[in-house]
């Protein structure tokens, strides 16, 4: 995908937290954004949540969901109501033949696409699926204008880069840090030293550009006179400083150290750490606090989660993708928006 936002960006973008409102046959057509499941991409705007406008064409009723098979003309989509929510959904009871409006989160169960529905009511105005028409076509233009992403949005964080040789130096050093991150990702390291990191090509191109721009940086400064050579021990500690920033990203733990001359990291996978430990920290919240009629909340597995010392640093996007892939995977099912069970 061209122009693909990077995650930390994706707030910026409107559509990120709105339910967008489409078409059915645009819910089932969307593809998953670039190296991410459960969140999906028209042009490079990130997608969550949609809103629908159709009629019920098949009920099915279960003891823990009533699923609506709901048609607007285009296409059919499965919209699921948890039950025991204490939500307004839960005093719906709509039949074969009313026209709705849903608004959820999209979802995949066996293959097919789905909304977890989040609000759900039925229209008394028989206008409301032609009004929902135009606005769909008419919001087109903008969901077709990818989303764009200016220089001071990205260093509006970061007031102190007042230079350009400093707005590089910060470039570099987040491109270090991703393609560190994309390196331990690829190879799915569990335990990892830093010595290891230098046998990477594209880590250690990174590395050259970044210590010639701290050269430079230092001569502008009238700290240095010439280009001085750079030592192991400066290129450790340059890696160090990489490492520290992903470990307070929550992507690496730093081991207790044993040997000062040898630090070992972990590397916290989504599919073989993050995961499990997220499976483990719902069931302990069942054992010791007992488990509501509509699931844990993403709030209280979060702060649970983040409780250990090992996962501290571990944001509550990381959490998200790990409970992404275990719903995925039907390891849990979201009850409710942002309420999660073990199957």
């Amino acid at each position: 995908m061209e122009n693909a936002l990077p995650v930390k960006f994706w707030g910026l973008d409107p559509l990120y937290w709105a339910n967008v409102k489409l078409f059915i046959r645009d819910v089932l057509k969307l593809k998953n954004y670039p190296g991410f499941k459960g969140v999906y991409a028209i042009t490079n705007h990130p997608i969550v949540h949609v809103l629908v406008v159709g009629y019920i064409v098949m009920v099915g009723k279960r003891e823990k969901l009533t699923s609506y098979l709901v048609d607007d003309g285009t296409g059919r989509i499965s919209c699921c109501v948890w039950h025991d929510q204490n939500r307004e959904t839960d005093l719906v009871e709509a039949t074969f033949g009313d026209l709705v409006t849903v608004m959820g989160k999209i979802s995949t169960f066996r293959e097919e696409r789905q909304i977890t529905v989040s609000t759900f009511y039925i229209e008394t105005d028989p206008n409301a699926e032609t009004f929902h028409w135009l606005d769909v076509m008419k919001l087109r233009e903008i969901y077709e204008k990818p989303f764009q992403l200016t220089e001071n949005s990205k260093i509006a964080t970061k007031p102190w880069l007042t230079s350009e040789l400093e707005i590089e130096i910060d470039r570099l050093e987040e491109l270090l840090k991703k393609s560190v991150a994309e390196h331990l990702e690829a190879t799915d390291a569990a335990t990892f030293s830093l010595d290891s990191l230098f046998h990477v090509g594209k880590v250690m191109d990174i590395m050259g550009q970044l210590t010639s721009k701290y050269k430079e940086c230092l001569i502008e400064n009238k700290i240095g006179t010439k280009q001085p050579s750079t030592s192991r021990s400066e290129l450790k500690q340059y890696m160090k400083h990489t490492l520290r920033k992903l470990e307070k990203d929550g992507i690496v733990y730093c081991k207790p150290i044993v040997d000062f001359n040898y630090r070992e990291y972990d590397f916290l996978s989504i599919k073989k750490d993050v995961s499990p430990k997220i499976i483990h920290t719902i069931r302990e919240i069942c054992r010791t606090q007992g488990e509501s009629s509509c699931g844990i909340a993403l709030s209280k597995i979060v702060a649970s989660f983040k409780s250990l010392e090992r996962y501290k640093n571990v944001p509550r996007a990381r959490v998200m993708l790990g409970l992404e892939h275990l719903i995925n995977n039907g390891d849990i099912y979201e009850t409710s928006r942002d309420h999660y069970r073990i199957a």
